[in-house]
């Protein structure tokens, strides 16, 4: 889990990022071996939502609705952040959640070529594409790797956002 964080924040804010100046909050919300609840998960965006973040990215899923992982996302969305989130790497005709809640911005990945990946999860309610195909990103092993999947997707479109807001500092998420 602690690897897949890594990744993640690298496509954000790494020497390579989207937005390289982006503060990163980091919240743990899954354990070593990549398990957690939609409770933690509420949980850590309360809490990013309290510490004032403007976007909170959301590289990971579940396929069951919650009561107390939609009203976070609700809380959050309410008070001007933005949520982006992975749609899935199983291939369903649904996405996942957070990213199936209307207030979450979801992301599925597609190629260097800009084709649609053959694992994504599909849905017509698919707000964005971006690269998530062997993509470079950092690794605390081995400094780089290449990874594929919805959650290296997400952070293109969260940096974007953090780019755009930062370019602006007049402009609100909401």
């Amino acid at each position: 889990a602690q690897a897949h964080g890594t990744a993640v924040a690298s496509v954000i804010s790494g020497d390579h990022g989207i937005a390289p100046d982006a503060e990163i909050l980091d919240l743990r919300v899954l354990d070593s071996e990549g398990k957690g609840t939609a409770f933690d998960l509420a949980q850590a965006i309360i809490k990013a939502t309290e510490l004032n973040a403007s976007i909170i990215n959301l590289s990971l899923g579940f396929y069951k609705d919650s009561t107390v992982l939609r009203e976070a996302v609700r809380f959050a969305s309410d008070r001007g952040v933005l949520l982006v989130g992975a749609a899935g790497n199983d291939g369903y005709t649904q996405i996942a959640y957070p990213a199936a809640y209307p207030e979450v911005l979801s992301v599925t990945a597609v190629d260097g070529n800009g084709h649609h990946a053959q694992f994504p999860n599909r849905s017509e309610s698919l707000d964005f594409s971006a690269p998530g195909v062997g993509v470079s990103v950092a690794d605390s092993e081995s400094g780089m790797k290449l990874m594929s999947g919805t959650s290296v997707a997400t952070p293109f479109v969260s940096g974007t956002l953090a780019a755009l807001l930062s370019e602006d500092p007049t402009r609100h998420a909401a």
